[in-house]
């Protein structure tokens, strides 16, 4: 079985040796790599092996078990201390790294820069060997300060890397034991957000953790320093670096409530959307679009008010960033001029650089690393809530469970008589809930025994066989299961993968078994008309397979697993008449034959075959017994069946028509696939060999044709405020330059000291530039800087706000208005992550960055332009270092731009792996599978860690050649100053050289951070490619409106009608021609794939259609899709509900009244459902999980009642309903829809005898049409189908239609047309 990549090359890093790691030269291996074959996620090279998700998943997993086992009521496990005691070395690494760095930086820096300046003061010529070697060691110590700070960095991001992937591996490990109870209130949309943005929190605080004690100790060093060099005054400006500091540290705090709630609304708004990607198709059919567009966009709202919030909040961050070392300086400077003490350029410049260095660690980082330690605790918070969610009870291959006191009994089920016993058992859903969901069950089940469980919607079948797989909480009694077990679920679990892949689910290979499993499942037939063949690619939830097909894969996957005990959850409601008869006579009764069987079942012409039935009541067993016995005792539900002795034709299977079959097989999602390669099965016995060409993949990897910031700001309308931004960027910059430039004239007037002052004449006034004279300018120039940086910050955050707004109102109706055929093509994980976390990274990452880069260039900017003030022999130097660091920049940026793709693209299969076995986790655990799905999930995992390590290293070795660069300029600065003496004053020099040395760690910061806005911008464009998504029609024909009161009658005419789901497709439907009057109530019945749920598509326009259908003789094709869609009503075969309360899953667009509600409910009995809780507001989870499937099904006809449209569909709507629930729905339908238009596709065939005609349809082409009594007395197709149900079954078919004819009394008439052959009844 092949995984998602079936091997990799080994890392550079394996082999790289300490000198190139000391200096990074191997990371050059990436870039030639790149250069000469660009790198994919096919051909990147597999993790470095210290790195792999098994190996720091492991170490974590096993601090957090720890933790679980020192908790105690009081003391709860902390996720922190687990990260702590998992990766201790690594953070002492880094730890001794800042200690080292911060020291030598606070220490050495500045008495080397005092005493270059002071040299330059005294005068070069007398001293240029000591300038010279005060100059050498000032760039020894900025080349090694560099080179520590490089290592900082680079082994901080790693640490972080590796943290978010043991913490996602463990989530996911989680997530695999997690109770489904639990699963209620957790939603996969909300685990997708946890794994996508909140993760993201570690690799930003590894960087800043330890400046939270950096800072203070580097403030202690200088106020000492500053005590030594100047006394108390030195403290004057250090007031304000604590006030700001402390300001600062409340705005972080503030930036954590923001983020706090961020996340919350970001959870709301990611679990709408993944609700609404798996309910497309149903959104669409009702034209629900504008009321879930209008529901996500005021989630929109919700979440972009405290994003705003937390941008504002870092714009005047940055404001007071860019303010504060000039601020202090100019207090330390004016207090100790004011108090008469003298004060040299040497002192002044050394006293700025404590101040920035200060200003750095505490007003800036020291700040940031409180904001980013307070957002990830936030991030741990919520990480932690969900390790500690209710698990499952574990399962064992053979086990006893006794509660309460969870005591395991071994037995050997070969010599044991029993295979399931229960005793007074008691069960919950929920661990705490304390009214039970299953009372009282005592009873016995015997090996080999077929056990039929039956009951109404709701009466807790699905919940007996979830208590006997553990998914329930035992409150009392005593449950016995001896033996392995194996589970069909009710409702399919289908992965994207291949149709084998989905029915080994990890197991091994044995051909044998397979072939006789493929046999007993009936899909001999299906595998033939695959492509290619049980190699096939099915869709993500299997879009590319019919209902029939899903549920018999689901099947297989359970038969194939050697067991015991097989729990099979209704399979048979999903497959026609003579597959049913098929499935339980070679599967159930054959295949099985000799193993425990439970059954739960709503086709009850099986129940005289099977060896004792459980009849299910509210929870409860109402009664037990064999088929005999509980004939007799004469219980309402043994009238249903009486009447049921025979097959009552099963749903025909949903064809999704062979249709994705062409389509999405076609074209296969391997690379999201569950599927990997199993190594740890190792059985000589079994054969690993496939058969056939496995379907090729396919690698999306699409880009942005444009500019993708000018698409951005576009996009977001936002490009006139942007520019002002920019404008206002630009003047905060030039007052920033020019109080440096001020400060370095009032320094060399302070070192004239008892020389006259200048006199400056302005419009006639004398003005003596004196200290007054210096102080004013400064002061207002500090000023006008602050006001210009708010200003500057306004404008951005408004600009940023409106890109965020209008990019996801853009997105939002990109998805709900793109043609279906999209959803079924592309993983929902892959979607996710355009909402998730490249959305995040836009609303969040794109403006910190952006913010970021614009400040720090600019002020590279103006320290180039400050040191070519002092020196313009420095213009040539400027030139060629701009031109290397532009060289660098370039070939840096595109082998990274490359790399973040890469690693955007990889984290798509990691989400949807993630969101697919959330989706399954009761077969998953029932099958033993949690080990394969969790190497399958390393894998993934393991891919998106290479791509993310190599893009960190390549950034760091970026960053560290950029430094190298700035270290030579500095040194060029530094010598042209010494040989090329011009006359200059020490303070021109301090601010030459103080200038030039901001370059080195400001330059390294706004590349960076300019490479990572541009990598950014790679979210960016994977958002404007999907808002390039081809809507289902224009804006003109979305204006076309019907007549009014469209459609009055109801009448239906298919003309020439021809459907195919791709271009070069094989048509589903051909040429049908079929004209249906108002008010008919139509069969629609045939075999899988014959076409008959391709007709509902094609009415409802979901496909391209050729030919014309007609609606009271207006063409549908020729007024819009809401007009039309919302003129439909249909019923689906699997139920989807929405999480909300019932009020909205009725009613979305909040059109009818609380009475026309209620009523519906009253004519479907979803009243009775509702009656102990709180009625049109009773609360609906995620995907309707707190209602079983047939009171899903109940509310989906209620929804039809509130339409009350003249055109019904139901489209095998009873499948997954008992025979009560089905009479029910039949005869809400006659009732309240006597005067409508009813399509029924074919559900149970006595449920469509008494319609009016019925068209069979046959591999796309209707090859009957007439009454039922008319059919029968044709040799035909449907004479066929009525012969497969039985001797006794069809005699009550029959029975039915002749009492049909005699009721109406017509005689048939009736045309069906296909290309050139016609049928005629009369």
């Amino acid at each position: 079985m092949e995984s998602y990549r079936k091997e990799w090359e080994e890392h550079p890093r394996e082999n790289a040796n300490p000198l190139s790691l000391l200096l990074f030269t191997w990371v050059l291996k990436i870039f030639a790599r790149d250069r000469r074959e660009q790198l994919t996620v096919d051909n990147v090279w597999g993790p470095y092996s210290k790195h792999s998700a098994k190996l720091v998943g492991g170490r974590l997993e096993r601090s957090w078990e720890k933790q679980l086992a020192k908790a105690t009521k009081k003391r709860k496990p902390s996720l922190t201390w687990a990260i702590i005691d998992a990766f201790w070395s690594e953070f002492l690494i880094i730890f001794l790294i800042q200690l080292v760095n911060q020291l030598a930086d606070v220490l050495l820096r500045p008495m080397l820069l005092g005493n270059l300046v002071q040299g330059f003061t005294s005068g070069v010529a007398s001293q240029q060997l000591d300038i010279s070697l005060i100059a050498v060691q000032m760039l020894s110590l900025t080349f090694v300060l560099s080179l520590c700070g490089n290592h900082y960095l680079l082994i901080s991001g790693i640490l972080g890397m590796k943290i978010r992937t043991a913490v996602v591996s463990l989530v996911y490990s989680k997530s695999l034991k997690l109770s489904l109870g639990a699963m209620k209130d957790v939603s996969p949309g909300r685990v997708v957000n946890l794994v996508s943005n909140d993760v993201g929190r570690f690799e930003m605080v590894t960087l800043t953790l330890n400046f939270l004690w950096s800072g203070p100790m580097q403030t202690i060093i200088v106020a000492i320093l500053l005590y030594k060099e100047i006394g108390l005054l030195g403290f004057a400006g250090m007031v304000v670096v604590v006030l700001v500091t402390l300001l600062q540290t409340y705005t972080a705090k503030l930036t954590s409530k923001f983020r706090r709630k961020i996340a919350r609304e970001s959870d709301n708004r990611i679990r709408l959307t993944d609700e609404i990607l798996a309910g497309i198709h149903v959104i669409k059919m009702y034209a629900w679009e504008k009321p879930f567009q209008a529901l996500l966009q005021q989630a929109r709202q919700h979440e972009l008010k405290f994003v705003k919030f937390a941008n504002t909040v870092r714009a005047v961050y940055m404001a007071f960033n860019i303010t504060t070392t000039r601020t202090s300086l100019f207090v330390t400077i004016a207090t100790c001029v004011l108090a008469g003490q003298d004060l040299s350029s040497a002192e002044i410049f050394k006293i700025s650089s404590y101040y920035a260095i200060l200003s750095q660690s505490m007003s800036s980082i020291f700040v940031r690393a409180i904001a980013e330690v307070a957002e990830c605790t936030v991030a741990m918070k919520r990480l932690q809530n969900y390790l500690l969610q209710d698990e499952a009870q574990a399962a064992s291959e053979t086990k006893t469970i006794e509660f309460p006191k969870n005591g395991m009994l071994e037995r050997n089920p070969s010599i044991c008589a029993d295979a399931i016993v229960l005793k007074e058992v008691r069960a919950t859903w929920m661990k705490q809930s304390t009214s039970p969901d299953l009372k009282d069950l005592s009873f016995v089940v015997r090996r080999k025994q077929l056990l039929g469980v039956i009951g109404s919607v709701g009466a807790g079948k699905t919940s007996f066989l979830h208590l006997l797989l553990g998914e329930l909480y035992v409150k009392n009694g005593t449950l016995d299961i001896i033996g392995s077990v194996s589970y069909a679920s009710q409702e399919p679990w289908i992965f994207s993968g291949t149709v084998r892949d989905n029915i080994l689910l990890g197991r091994p290979y044995n051909i044998i078994r397979y072939k006789q499993v493929i046999s007993a499942s009936c899909m001999e037939r299906d595998l033939q008309l695959f492509p290619h063949g049980d190699l096939t690619a099915v869709g993500e939830r299997g879009a590319s397979l019919s209902g029939g097909q899903r549920a018999r894969i689901n099947l297989a996957r359970a038969l194939y697993k050697e067991a015991d005990i097989y729990l099979l959850d209704d399979p048979l409601s999903a497959v026609d008449t003579h597959v049913g008869k098929a499935l339980f006579s070679k599967c159930i009764k054959g295949f099985l034959k000799g193993k425990t069987v439970v059954l739960a079942t709503h086709q009850l012409q099986f129940l005289d075959q099977v060896d004792k039935i459980v009849f299910f009541e509210n929870g409860m067993v109402r009664d037990i017994g064999g088929f005999t016995e509980l004939m007799s005792h004469g219980h309402d539900f043994t009238r249903i069946i009486e009447k049921s002795l025979q097959p009552d034709n099963p749903p025909e299977p949903k064809v999704a028509d062979q249709r994705k079959l062409s389509r999405s097989l076609s074209v296969p999602r391997h690379s999201f696939s569950l599927s990997v390669h199993e190594e740890d099965w190792d059985d000589p016995s079994i054969e690993e060999t496939t058969e056939g060409e496995k379907e090729p993949v396919v690698q999306p990897n699409e880009k942005y044709k444009g500019n993708v910031f000018l698409a951005y700001l576009r996009t977001g309308k936002a490009r006139l405020v942007f520019s002002t931004f920019v404008l206002l960027a630009a003047l905060t910059q030039l007052f920033a330059s020019a109080i440096d430039f001020w400060m370095s004239e009032w320094a060399n007037k302070l070192d004239q000291q008892g020389k006259s002052y200048s006199i400056l004449y302005v419009a006639g006034y004398e003005i003596a530039m004196d200290d007054t004279f210096y102080s004013s300018i400064y002061a207002s120039f500090i000023i006008l800087l602050f006001i210009f940086a708010l200003a500057r910050g306004a404008a951005f955050v408004l600009s940023s706000f409106r890109c965020s707004k209008n990019i996801h109102g853009r997105m939002v109706q990109s998805s709900l208005y793109t043609d279906v055929s999209y959803f079924n093509n592309n993983p929902s994980g892959s979607i996710l992550n355009r909402f998730s976390k490249d959305l995040g990274s836009t609303d969040e990452m794109l403006p910190k960055g952006l913010l970021d880069t614009f400040q720090t260039m600019g002020m590279v900017i103006g320290a180039i332009i400050n040191t070519m003030v002092v020196n313009y022999y420095l213009l040539f130097p400027v030139l060629v270092f701009c031109s290397i660091i532009f060289v660098i920049r370039r070939n840096y940026l595109r082998t990274s731009l490359n790399l973040k793709r890469i690693e955007n693209m990889s984290r798509g299969p990691v989400y949807t792996h993630l969101n697919t076995s959330l989706q399954g986790l009761t077969t998953i655990r029932a099958h033993g599978s949690e080990k394969y799905l969790s190497n399958a999930f390393a894998r993934h995992l393991d891919l998106n860690t290479s791509c993310g390590y190599s893009y960190i290293v390549c950034q760091q070795g970026y960053a560290f050649s950029l430094d190298i660069a700035s270290c030579v300029y500095l040194g060029v600065v530094i010598f042209t100053c010494i040989f090329w003496d011009s006359g200059m004053s020490g303070s021109s020099i301090g601010l030459a050289v103080t200038q030039t040395m901001t370059l080195t760690g400001t330059l390294q910061w706004g590349m960076r951070m300019s490479s990572e806005v541009a990598n950014i911008m790679t979210s960016v464009e994977r958002i404007l490619v999907y808002l390039g998504l081809k809507p289902e029609e224009t804006e003109e024909e979305s204006k076309r409106k019907p007549p009014k009161g469209w459609p009055s009658k109801g009448d239906i005419e298919f003309e020439g009608l021809s459907l195919r789901f791709a271009e070069n497709a094989p048509p589903v439907l051909k040429n049908v021609s079929v004209q249906i009057h108002a008010g008919e109530k139509i069969g629609i019945v045939g075999r899988t794939g014959a076409g008959k749920s391709s007709l509902s598509t094609a009415l409802f326009r979901l496909a391209p259609i050729e030919g014309r259908v007609l609606v009271d003789n207006v063409d549908t094709q020729r007024i819009s899709l809401g007009s039309l869609r919302s003129a439909l009503a249909i019923i689906p075969q699997n139920p989807v509900l929405f999480s909300g309360n019932l009020r909205t899953n009725l009613d979305p667009n909040g059109e009818y009244s609380d009475h026309e509600l209620w009523a519906a409910l009253g004519d479907t009995d979803v009243d009775k459902i509702m009656k102990d809780t709180h009625g049109l507001d009773s609360k609906v989870s995620d995907g309707g999980s707190n209602l079983s499937v047939g009171q899903r099904q109940l509310v989906c006809l209620a929804r039809a009642v509130v339409k009350n449209r003249k055109i019904i569909v139901l489209d095998e709507a009873t499948a997954s309903v008992d025979p009560e629930t089905d009479a029910l729905i039949q005869a809400t339908i006659r009732k309240k829809f006597r005067d409508c238009t009813v399509l029924t596709i074919a559900h149970r065939l006595n449920t469509i005898m008494d319609s009016d005609r019925i068209l069979v349809m046959d591999a796309g082409n209707a090859v009957e049409f007439d009454t039922p009594y008319a059919l029968l007395q044709r040799n035909g197709f449907f004479y066929s189908l009525v012969l497969e149900t039985g001797p006794q079954m069809a005699a009550r078919l029959t029975a039915q239609a002749v009492e049909k004819q005699a009721s109406t009394g017509i005689q048939s008439e009736t045309t069906v047309q296909n290309g050139d052959d016609k049928f005629h009844s009369d």
